[in-house]
């Protein structure tokens, strides 16, 4: 059976390529911020788990995620400025994504990453590892 074939979509998409390979500054710029960019599925995967047993290697692992988030939260800003002059509609979008929610995430994934460092200690001094 074939797959429904939506043609918007497909020209929108088919737009986004012909900017990027057109706008050669804008291409190397994109291409710049994609290769900071992190393993996203192997990340979300690690956020999405829920540890069997709580330990300091646990605890170090939900660290080391949220240090990765937070790099990807700034390298989406970087992103974002790298296709700021962009002319296409859906580039245009994912610039227009408001700022405040970045930085809400950025704080909370600050306030965890202290919690967690906090509970690593407590663990550590404690004779758990």
């Amino acid at each position: 059976m074939p797959c429904a074939v939506d043609l918007e979509t497909i020209a929108t998409r088919q737009n986004v390529v012909a900017e990027l390979t057109d706008n050669e500054e804008m291409f190397h710029r994109v291409r710049s911020v994609l290769g900071r960019f992190l393993d996203l599925n192997h990340l979300l995967s690690t956020c999405v788990q829920i540890p069997k047993q709580e330990t300091v290697k646990t605890a170090d692992c939900l660290m080391t995620t949220i240090v990765y988030l937070k790099h990807t939260l700034e390298e989406i800003e970087n992103l974002r400025a790298a296709i700021a002059d962009s002319e296409n509609e859906l580039l245009r979008a994912f610039t227009g994504v408001d700022i405040d929610v970045m930085n809400l995430c950025a704080y909370y994934l600050f306030l965890i990453s202290v919690i967690c460092l906090i509970f690593s200690l407590l663990a550590l001094y404690s004779g758990v590892c």
